[in-house]
């Protein structure tokens, strides 16, 4: 997204509010950007990814999520107010 020469997925990794999930670099068009380049894409060669490629034991998964692994990642977005 980029709104007024400002690019949302660059300043959401420059803050620390968003993170990269380098895995995905090789399926992403944006791995070549400079932003994405800089949080760890590098120039790779495009594979095929299976969803066996993340199992579940080899991510921290939300347990509120029994039939898909959604990493648990802070922060805590329910609202308790």
């Amino acid at each position: 997204v980029h709104c007024n020469g400002w690019n949302l997925n660059s300043e959401l990794l420059d803050s620390g509010i968003g993170y990269l999930l380098t895995e995905f670099c090789s399926e992403s068009e944006f791995a070549t950007s400079d932003w994405a380049k800089k949080y760890g894409c590098k120039e790779i060669e495009k594979q095929d990814i299976s969803p066996k490629d993340f199992s579940p034991s080899e991510q921290d998964c939300d347990p509120s999520y029994p039939d898909v692994c959604i990493a648990s990642f802070p922060p805590d977005l329910n609202y308790s107010g």
